[in-house]
């Protein structure tokens, strides 16, 4: 099965605006996603996990414990919440995160 990520312009802008809030340094932010499951796709005909964002969530300043150019971390308060939130209105919750400095590729 293959997995593919899709989100609005506005979405993917206001997703940037949270990651690289401040040049050099990690950021994060909350990602609300739908999924859809297509048992065959009509193209390749395999099966495929799509995730469409709804919502980016800020994780606000206050939230944040520490940041540098190689990683950040928060205090989780506003998690189990959201988490909440996903599974009353179907949602899934993911979490991204930048690599001012790294490579542009995702991480393990």
């Amino acid at each position: 099965m293959s997995v593919t990520l899709s989100m609005m312009e506005e979405h993917e802008a206001q997703l940037r605006g949270q990651l690289f809030a401040v040049p050099g340094v990690e950021g994060a932010a909350y990602v609300l996603m739908r999924i859809n499951v297509v048992g065959m796709d009509p193209w390749d005909r395999r099966s495929r996990l799509r995730l469409l964002v709804r919502e980016i969530v800020p994780i606000a300043a206050e939230h944040n414990v520490s940041a540098d150019g190689m990683h950040v971390r928060w205090h989780t308060a506003g998690f189990v919440a959201l988490l909440q939130r996903c599974a009353a209105q179907g949602l899934v919750l993911g979490i991204a995160h930048s690599h001012p400095g790294g490579p542009a590729q995702f991480s393990d």
